[in-house]
């Protein structure tokens, strides 16, 4: 099934065409999805198929959300950003009005691929906006940022708030 969807991400790049399961593709408002705890998976080169989650190949640089429960059910997704500008958010996400900004207090910034879990305000939003030839996703509130990434076709860049998050290897 996980499969099926990042297809549906693929024909979605070259259709312009929703997901299933999701809200349509958006740069637009940000999104709140009332957690208090986020997983965030951040793929800088992409990957190849990863069969110990079920994750089809995707080699567009990348990042997942989900829900933080053991593993990477569909029924977990949150959302998921990618370079081409491509956005997807679970209907579980809802637009809200604000804007973000500030900075992360204890910034950790990466480049290579990892997984962190991150404690976040309930109502913290998670915003896309494009820059350059990629986007950028930021999570947090007005004020303060937990996440931000820089999504690009090469050079993508991770930032987290260190006592906010830990960080762990990517499934393989």
């Amino acid at each position: 099934m996980r499969g099926f969807f990042l297809l549906s991400l693929s024909l979605l790049a070259a259709v312009a065409v929703g997901a299933a399961r999701s809200a349509p593709p958006s740069t637009g408002p940000a999104v709140s999805c009332n957690q208090a705890q986020l997983v965030v998976l951040f793929w800088p080169q992409g990957h190849g198929a990863i069969k110990s989650v079920d994750f089809s190949a995707y080699k567009t640089p990348h990042l997942e959300i989900y829900k933080d429960v053991p593993g990477y059910p569909e029924s977990a997704f949150l959302g998921f950003a990618a370079a081409n500008k491509l956005t997807s958010f679970a209907t579980a996400c809802r637009s809200k009005g604000g804007k973000l900004g500030g900075g992360i207090k204890h910034r950790k910034t990466v480049t290579k691929q990892l997984v962190v879990t991150c404690s976040v305000p309930k109502d913290a939003l998670v915003a896309t906006r494009p820059v350059g030839r990629g986007l950028r996703v930021d999570v947090g509130q007005k004020g303060s940022l937990v996440v931000s990434a820089t999504l690009k076709p090469s050079g993508s860049t991770f930032s987290y708030d260190s006592k906010r998050c830990s960080s762990g290897p990517s499934p393989r």
